[in-house]
């Protein structure tokens, strides 16, 4: 045993070996030294271990350190405790000891899928209008207006009258007449001097004497032998009683006398004229469109404070509204023919060219009196509509007329239809792709659905425009 003293706070303990061979240095050298030689080495008893003298020394002097470092720090702060290890958030990384990873959960392909929620389908509101007429009553009043509105510069009707025709609850007298005396103005400049000479004088007899309108009838019945006009009998007309006879019996003749109309030699050219200014008046409103743009883009920066952004907005949207209403109304003017649009149930839509009038207050076209300020509909109803406004116990089992004249509405109809469309083309490729494996079919199926998706796209594109029509009205009206 070593002489130096120990620290009473450790102790060596000798361990005690089992039996070995221990192998003495000199034996390991001259084994070393001999190669041939086979070792000589002797086993001794195991004796207990105990350092030299060199290594006391050495640990002495580690064992000092520590005690200067306990006089520092205490022992608990640097004795190690084994804590349980946390479990962390985070994935494993790559290089983790595969050992002491947790067992991943485990995944089958099993687990139910969420189920899937149909779209819901947009829900315009469908009201009821126009209880007292009949679809050809309605279409008539259209088809004149939006005739006399396309070609008044041949016509030169009095701007007077040609706002009367919005009104579609009444057809006055003094309209009816100035009509048809415009309507007949322009047809004898293509008629025979034999042919005119009849028609001045009746002409001359409405002007100065003043007719009745079963005198009307009578005058026209008698004149369409004699000048060879698109004229309709009215033996039927002419046995009604005189008093019953009112001037909404001169809408068929004004109809009828329109075929005449585009023969003549100035209809002609007023058509002609269209087709030169169809371009230049796209090319008109795409610029002013545009340069509005271009304002609004760099005045909308500058504007910091709320109150003076919504201001400025609200006049650039009604700035906005105003240059594409006045493209629709010269387009409208312009436009060859009055196409109503038509959905894929078979609804008829009818767009009517923008009003000449100021718009009238939102009160007054609430009432739906004003076929010009709504979209009126022809046909059923949507069974699965849930906004309609209609009388209490009406059935949805005939036609009828409905009306939309809010611009919200109006494109919530357009979604309606595109919703509609998209729902009708998806069944269509399904059933396309599980019935018929022949070219031709197929080429068929789709030239159909490219149709309606043509036709769709036309309906929505006009019930936009009209929903325009209907904001400049609003901001008009603010």
């Amino acid at each position: 045993m070593s002489s130096h003293p120990r620290p009473l706070r450790r102790v060596y303990v000798a361990i005690p070996i089992p039996t070995t061979r221990i192998v003495v240095q000199e034996d390991v050298e001259n084994t070393k030294n001999s190669k041939t030689k086979p070792s000589t080495a002797k086993t001794r008893p195991a004796l207990p271990l105990r350092p030299s003298t060199q290594q006391n020394q050495a640990v002495d002097k580690k064992r000092k350190h520590e005690d200067d470092k306990d006089a520092k720090e205490p022992i608990q702060k640097r004795r190690q405790v084994v804590k349980p290890a946390k479990k962390s958030s985070e994935p494993p990384k790559a290089n983790s000891d595969p050992s002491k990873l947790a067992a991943p959960t485990p995944r089958t392909s099993e687990a139910p899928a969420k189920p899937v929620v149909p779209k819901k389908a947009p829900q315009p509101l469908w009201t009821r209008v126009g209880a007292g007429f009949t679809r050809r009553e309605i279409e008539d009043r259209i088809l004149l207006r939006e005739f006399v509105i396309r070609f008044n510069d041949s016509l030169d009707i009095k701007r007077v009258y040609l706002e009367r025709l919005e009104d579609f609850d009444t057809f006055d007298d003094a309209t009816a007449k100035a009509l048809l005396v415009a309507f007949l103005e322009v047809v004898k400049t293509d008629l025979t001097s034999d042919q005119r000479r009849p028609l001045n004088d009746f002409l001359k007899e409405l002007r100065d004497r003043g007719m009745t309108f079963y005198d009307i009838l009578s005058g026209l019945d008698k004149m369409r032998q004699k000048t060879g006009l698109n004229i309709p009998s009215l033996t039927k007309q002419l046995k009604q009683p005189q008093d019953e006879i009112d001037s909404e019996a001169l809408i068929p003749v004004l109809l009828a006398l329109v075929d005449d109309l585009l023969d003549t030699r100035a209809l002609r050219a007023q058509v002609d004229k269209y087709k030169d200014e169809g371009v230049e008046v796209r090319k008109e409103y795409f610029a002013a469109a545009k340069a509005e743009r271009e304002r609004w883009s760099s005045l909308r920066s500058s504007l910091m404070e709320e109150k003076k952004f919504e201001a400025a907005k609200a006049k650039h949207d009604a700035k906005d509204h105003g240059i594409r209403l006045n493209f629709l109304k010269k387009q409208a003017s312009i436009s060859l023919r009055f196409t109503p649009q038509v959905d894929m149930d078979g609804r008829v839509y009818y767009f009517h060219t923008p009003s000449l009038r100021k718009p009238p207050a939102k009160s007054t076209r609430d009432d739906y009196g004003k076929w010009c300020w709504f979209v009126p509909v022809w046909g059923r109803r949507p069974d699965d509509a849930e906004r309609v406004d209609e009388p209490t116990g009406s059935k949805n089992t005939v036609e009828s007329w409905w009306g939309f004249g809010e611009a919200a509405e109006c494109k919530l109809l357009a979604k309606w239809i595109q919703f509609r469309t998209e729902q009708s083309n998806n069944k269509a490729g399904s059933d396309r792709a599980g019935e018929s494996d022949d070219s031709s079919d197929l080429t068929d199926l789709e030239d159909d659905e490219d149709v309606g998706k043509t036709d769709s796209k036309q309906l929505v594109a006009a019930l936009l425009d009209f929903a325009t029509v209907l904001d400049y009205a609003d901001d008009v009206g603010k």
